[in-house]
């Protein structure tokens, strides 16, 4: 889960749409997460219907827990300014922790699964899709690309290449990447109802069974190494 950016960071590979853990304060970028989050059902069911691919998309909610009176406090008051911003929780309990609180909105989604279904649907209508042709730059005005294999021409560029990006335009601020540590636990269906988190450690499971854990936020460049003192540190925190 490398070159993830933003709310996307602890949920691209896993797949969670969960602005409940990730914002709280009122940016656009946060505005941004929580228009998409409205409008990702209606996306999942659009993709479906068009493709006939199945993906693993449930509004699952999430519960996050606080095991200190000083966790609990400041859960409350994140979850105070969260619902200014229209993001909707309450007060839950579970075993073991001081306080905890419920997200109804949180989501689940597989993303390999929703690739899947739009490079299909885009295939249907008509998209041509180059693999393994990198862009070296946009052309002046935005009105195409430059390959090594040669230029491509069109109204406008939308430019979508994660911590790729700010080279290819002169404009944009520096982006850098994101490296994340996520492990997957084959387990009993059902395990778990909805997405459980306790400040950066996160688990959610699939319909199919598998159990994810996370995660790390480690700036180290494009090294997508994994390491072992991550993996180690995430499965004792999940455990």
């Amino acid at each position: 889960d490398a070159g993830a950016t933003g709310c996307e960071a602890s949920w691209a590979g896993a797949g969670m749409l969960a602005p409940g853990g990730e914002v709280a304060e009122d940016t656009p970028h946060a505005r941004m997460a929580l228009e998409s989050l409205h409008l990702y059902p209606q996306f999942v069911a659009e993709l479906v219907e068009t493709t006939g691919v199945p993906i693993d998309y449930r509004r699952s909610g999430a519960l996050e827990i606080a095991l200190t009176d000083e966790e609990a406090a400041s859960l409350e008051a994140r979850s105070h300014k969260q619902t200014q911003l229209g993001i909707r929780s309450h007060t839950a309990s579970r075993s073991g922790a001081v306080s905890a609180r419920f997200y109804p909105d949180d989501a689940i989604v597989n993303p390999r699964e929703v690739t899947a279904a739009l490079q299909k649907a885009c295939l249907r209508a008509g998209v041509a899709i180059r693999i393994n042709e990198p862009i070296l730059e946009i052309v002046p005005q935005g009105r195409g690309v430059r390959s090594a294999q040669g230029t491509y021409l069109d109204d406008s560029v939308l430019l979508a290449a994660g911590a790729w990006s700010s080279p290819l335009w002169h404009d944009l601020p520096a982006s850098i990447p994101v490296r994340g540590h996520l492990i997957a636990y084959a387990a009993h269906r059902g395990l778990l109802a909805s997405i459980l988190r306790h400040r950066q450690t996160y688990l959610l499971q699939r319909t199919n069974g598998l159990l994810i854990a996370g995660t790390a936020t480690e700036h180290v460049g494009f090294n997508r190494d994994l390491d072992e003192g991550t993996i180690a540190d995430i499965q004792r925190r999940a455990s």
